[in-house]
């Protein structure tokens, strides 16, 4: 039995409650101010490892990031999707591979910051997905293997090394594809 299906099922029918869910736990890490630091960390703890909920992978993409300089961090990272025809909407069986690379520029030196990042995702068997489409996000892949990405975001780090992050970002592939993400992770 194929459970990739059925997990991108139970997915399709759980993303508003996921997305209630998630906003909501942002939403209270926000309110309580004692918990992020108010001095600037990320010179402190420069490397980051991070999961990223939807975003630049559009299921899902394991990051790492470092510190430039105050105000910039680049980084990568790995991540995947399923693929439907783009007619009939049915499941392909293939997976998009994906790599994004981006920097990020913050706009105050706090622990708590908005940030704009721009970057890049490789579609590394894009041979493979041309002319499908993801099945989250409707991106249609091209022969093109580079989709050019853009976002805004905010990013909350704790004194301890916790940070989350929540992005709208913009990708390029056939289209323009308004998409977002809830990043996760710890920074050292």
């Amino acid at each position: 039995m194929d459970t990739q299906p059925r997990i991108l099922e139970v997915l399709k029918r759980g993303y508003r409650w996921t997305v209630l869910v998630i906003a909501g736990i942002c939403a209270t890490l926000m309110a309580s101010n004692g918990a992020f630091a108010e001095e600037h960390t990320r010179p402190t703890y420069p490397n980051a490892v991070s999961f990223e909920v939807f975003g630049r992978g559009l299921l899902y993409t394991l990051q790492f990031d470092r510190v430039v300089n105050d105000d910039i961090v680049a980084g990568f990272g790995f991540g995947s999707v399923a693929t439907r025809y783009k007619d009939t909407d049915t499941d392909t069986g293939q997976t998009a591979l994906m790599v994004p690379v981006y920097a990020n520029y913050y706009f105050i030196k706090k622990g708590s910051t908005p940030f704009a990042t721009l970057g890049a995702t490789l579609v590394a068997n894009s041979g493979d997905v041309k002319n499908y489409k993801s099945s989250l996000g409707n991106l249609e892949f091209t022969s093109n293997p580079v989709i050019p990405t853009f976002g805004v975001g905010y990013e909350a780090r704790t004194d301890q090394g916790f940070m989350f992050r929540l992005t709208g970002y913009g990708m390029f592939a056939k289209s323009f594809v308004p998409w977002f993400g809830f990043n996760f992770g710890f920074a050292f």
